[in-house]
Parts: C-alpha cells; structure tokens; sequence
C-alpha cells in the first residue's frame, strides 16, 4: 500500500508518506480549534448558512495544509497539489480563447 502512495505521490521515502499522512490529520483536526476564532473574526454564528461555512472552512483547511506542510517539510508536496486544485477550481470560470485565425479577412468597421 506504501508503494502505492509513493508512486502516485511522486515521493521517494517511507517517512515522507508519514509526515504528508501526518499533516492532513493536523490539518483536518486543528479546523476545530480554529473554527472558534474564525466565527469571532467574521462575526459568524454557528446559524450561519452552510452554504457560507463550506467555502470558507475549504480555504482555511488549504492554508492549514500549507502551513503544516511547511513546518514538517513537505512544502514543495502541498504547493503542486494546492496549485492543481486551484487550477481545477478556476478552470470552469474562465472563458474559453478562440484561437486566432490568420485567413479570416479582417471586418471593416
């Protein structure tokens, strides 16, 4: 199972698995402790829609992830997969680019 993980991780080491394993368990538990000075910083009630919580709790996880990441040294590791993630996010909000057709005569105004 560990080879699995390194492989589709693109890890080298045992231990890196570990410490990555580790830091989504920081980062997922330290949520709860947070989520009580986020509420009191945004002056949220625990009311407050879910379909506002949700966004936002994604975002503090990706940063907690981040920051976890950096302190046990798997920096590079989060960065790429933060990076795809984002990329995923934002892809369907952009516009799609028509490629430039050199043929085409130009309209006249």
């Amino acid at each position: 199972m560990l080879e699995k993980l390194k492989q589709r991780w693109g890890v080298d080491r045992h231990w890196q698995i570990v410490v990555i394993l580790l830091v989504f368990s920081l980062a997922g538990s330290s949520i709860l402790y947070v989520k009580g000075f986020v509420y009191e910083a945004l002056h949220l009630s625990p009311n407050t829609s879910l379909w506002l919580k949700i966004p936002l709790f994604f975002f503090v996880y990706q940063i907690l992830l981040l920051f976890y990441g950096t302190l046990l040294g798997q920096f590079r590791f989060f960065w790429e997969k933060e990076k795809k993630l984002f990329g995923f996010l934002i892809k369907p909000l952009q516009r799609k680019k028509r490629p430039f057709n050199r043929s085409a005569p130009c309209p006249r105004p």
